[in-house]
């Protein structure tokens, strides 16, 4: 099916009707079906007066599926597995990274075999097949993706919240309970509480029954895989430590949610503003609670000693803000005012509750960062710095883990400007994005 520019967002459509959330959650599901498939023949009724411009950009002869179960199916991924093994273009644009082609998606059969994740960068020489393999490929689509689902948008947004995002945020709280029930125990060294390798076996014990909780039954088949991603998501028990690598761990985990069709397009705002966000309160908490040590932080170099993913996705939420500029964050009011709305904001008034002196000598790359314009020149330059500080980094890509949903192959290359990327039951949520330019890395 091919699928060009979204014609409607079902949850704005419903704000500009002015239907509370509370309203959308009474919608039964047969009645949430019908709605997203008049959805879809809306789109479809529209991409049959626009294939011939789209014809003429990309010199691609798309053909429009108009069989209504295989349109629901294609399009809207209802149900518990993949319905199609069809390539299915999809044309993708993004202010952030400027790249527009189209990107060909593969859906795998629901016999897809999955297999227990492991390392396999073992040395510097592995970082060029790295950063052409489907897994990094997946890992920037990803964040740039819903690095466009919030820009604008606050974290107090009223999105829907599905089954799957609430039942992430009450594993995310059990979490938090635990931490709770196992407190810091006496010990000479200042930093690295051994607290924290109790609570870190409880979560490896009890990762498998957290998710089989936390998932529908018919996606338990991928839990063995995706709960490696989920425990390497909160530190490291022998060194006690947390860095931008953890963090990637459970970006990494909230991808495979969307590749098996765990979490749906809709669920995009509500994954970073509920889930990522709730996510990072918690890793906060462990790393104050049990005095965890920076994982390869760069000290006064660095962006922040511990994350960088929510200084991406909460520059794009202050994108186009009215009264807030990138100056502004120097200022300790706006920081308190606005730290529980952008997450940008939020990391800074973090930073200053845990560091001490001038702002500009301990953190001196933010401090640089107020300097640019725009927020949507500090969002791609973020992004640009996330690719060369983090995912360009041996000593941090040696302790990523491959499996089937985010495999270290290399992309297919179909044809110049066209990809390949095989799918693991459904397709990620619009909008994909490439691979960026080898000049771009």
């Amino acid at each position: 099916m091919l699928i060009g520019l979204e014609p409607l967002n079902y949850l704005r459509h419903c704000h500009r009707l002015r239907i509370h959330r509370s309203v959308v959650h009474k919608i039964s599901m047969p009645e949430y079906q019908i709605a997203l498939a008049l959805r879809v023949l809306i789109h479809d009724f529209l991409l049959k007066f626009s294939i011939g411009l789209l014809d003429n950009l990309t010199g691609w002869n798309g053909h429009v599926i108009t069989d209504m179960n295989r349109v629901i199916a294609n399009r809207i991924s209802l149900g518990s597995g993949p319905r199609s093994t069809d390539y299915r273009p999809m044309d993708m644009e993004s202010v952030s990274d400027p790249l527009s082609s189209l990107y060909r998606v593969l859906v795998l059969s629901e016999d897809h075999q999955y297999t227990t994740p492991r390392r396999a960068v073992t040395s510097v020489e592995d970082m060029d097949i790295w950063k052409e393999s489907e897994a990094y490929s997946e890992i920037v689509g990803f964040i740039i993706a819903l690095n466009e689902a919030v820009k604008g948008k606050p974290l107090t947004i009223d999105c829907l919240l599905a089954e799957v995002p609430e039942n992430l945020l009450e594993l995310l709280n059990k979490l938090d309970l635990w931490l709770e029930e196992t407190p810091p125990v006496e010990q000479p060294q200042r930093f690295g509480n051994k607290a924290f390798r109790t609570w870190f076996d409880r979560l490896k014990r009890e990762a498998l029954e957290l998710l089989q909780r936390a998932l529908p039954e018919q996606f338990h088949r991928a839990i063995p895989e995706v709960m490696f991603y989920l425990v390497e998501g909160f530190g490291n028990s022998t060194r006690i430590d947390y860095g931008t690598g953890h963090e990637l761990a459970f970006l990494m985990f909230l991808c495979c949610l969307f590749k098996i069709g765990a979490l749906k397009s809709l669920d995009q705002e509500a994954v970073v503003t509920k889930v990522f966000n709730r996510y990072l309160q918690l890793v906060r908490k462990l790393q104050l609670t049990y005095r965890m040590e920076p994982a390869g932080s760069h000290g006064v170099w660095s962006l922040d000693d511990y994350q960088f993913i929510p200084f991406i996705w909460g520059s794009s939420q202050l994108i186009a803000h009215p009264r807030i500029e990138p100056r502004s964050f120097l200022q300790e009011d706006v920081v308190n005012s606005y730290a529980d709305d952008y997450m940008f904001l939020g990391c800074i008034q973090f930073i200053n509750k845990v560091k001490t002196g001038m702002f500009a000598e301990h953190s001196n790359q933010l401090w640089n960062i107020s300097g640019v314009g725009s927020w949507s020149k500090v969002n791609s330059g973020l992004i640009k710095m996330y690719k060369a500080e983090v995912l360009a980094k041996f000593p941090l890509v040696q302790h990523v883990l491959f499996g089937s949903l985010l495999p270290f192959r290399p992309v297919e290359r179909q044809q110049p400007g066209v990809h390949c990327v095989r799918m693991s039951m459904t397709p990620p949520p619009p909008p994909r994005f490439l691979p960026p330019d080898k000049d771009d890395q």
